[in-house]
């Protein structure tokens, strides 16, 4: 197609041999495996269905509450990886340009290698069927009469994705198991992750921007006058929330700002 570029490319990046944090005065023979029921009624925005029955707490042995000697270490089971596609474009129209692309990527986690049993709760991200996040992004500029230049973008994040988008970002329902409700815990508390990852995810975050910009020539002066629109179909994305079992439970905590407005100028001479 005339005036029209296109690319395609595939990611693959690997971590194997992971650091892990080793108790070397604890081993995960040292504790002993109850049970506790699960709690019920709590239900989040995706309709993901939190652990139900009998829940594994493991208590530590009484005599070695509290003993720390912490080492770093290599491990030959904890890795990562991530898989990505991409598809870009280029295009002039008219006298103006437009790009973007559409990526797709997954990401998943096996750190196994721990020293306390209550961290092998989903563990293998691997076993579990982790989907691919997807985001899009367009943008452009474009001359109008009167020496006037519109830009704008449009960006369509997969929930909780960051520019780099190399991380797992399912949510968790955190549970936080106490003495009090559990016989025969020594530990002070031990959180249980209820949600199995990559099965609820904050919805997509969707921003549309954009700016009107003209120079005006004054002589000796450049005057660079520009208006622009932040959020311009004002989307309330969410982009936060509470992820603790309790009365709050997939509240929200944070949405993306409002519509903004901004007048500049910047002046040359």
């Amino acid at each position: 197609i005339p005036g029209v570029s296109m690319t395609a490319n595939w990611v693959r990046r690997e971590f194997a041999n992971i650091f892990w944090t080793d108790n070397e005065l604890v081993s995960q023979s040292d504790f002993t495996k109850l049970s506790i029921a699960a709690p019920t009624g709590y239900s989040n925005t995706s309709g993901a269905a939190l652990a139900s029955g009998n829940i594994d707490v493991y208590t530590i042995d009484p005599a070695l509450l509290g003993k720390v000697q912490e080492v770093d270490k290599n491990s030959n089971k904890n890795d990562r990886y991530h898989n990505g596609y991409d598809v870009g474009f280029n295009a002039r129209v008219g006298g103006g340009n437009i790009f973007g692309g559409y990526t797709t990527t997954l990401t998943v986690f096996d750190m196994c290698d721990v020293w306390d049993p209550n961290q092998l709760r989903y563990c293998s991200q691997s076993a579990l069927g982790m989907p691919y996040r997807s985001t899009f992004k367009v943008a452009g500029t474009y001359p109008l009469p009167g020496g006037v230049v519109i830009s704008g973008s449009l960006q369509s994040y997969a929930g909780g994705e960051d520019e780099q988008g190399d991380d797992e970002r399912s949510q968790n329902a955190n549970w936080n198991v106490t003495k009090s409700m559990l016989t025969g815990l020594n530990q002070s508390s031990v959180t249980v992750n209820l949600l199995q990852p990559g099965t609820h995810y904050l919805e997509r975050m969707n921003q549309a921007d954009i700016r009107f910009a003209k120079v005006l020539e004054l002589g000796a002066l450049e005057l660079k006058a520009q208006f622009d629109i932040f959020n311009m179909f004002n989307s309330n994305s969410v982009l936060s929330q509470n992820t603790s079992v309790g009365g709050n439970y997939d509240k929200v905590n944070n949405i993306l700002p409002g519509r903004a407005f901004r007048i500049g100028f910047q002046a040359d001479f």
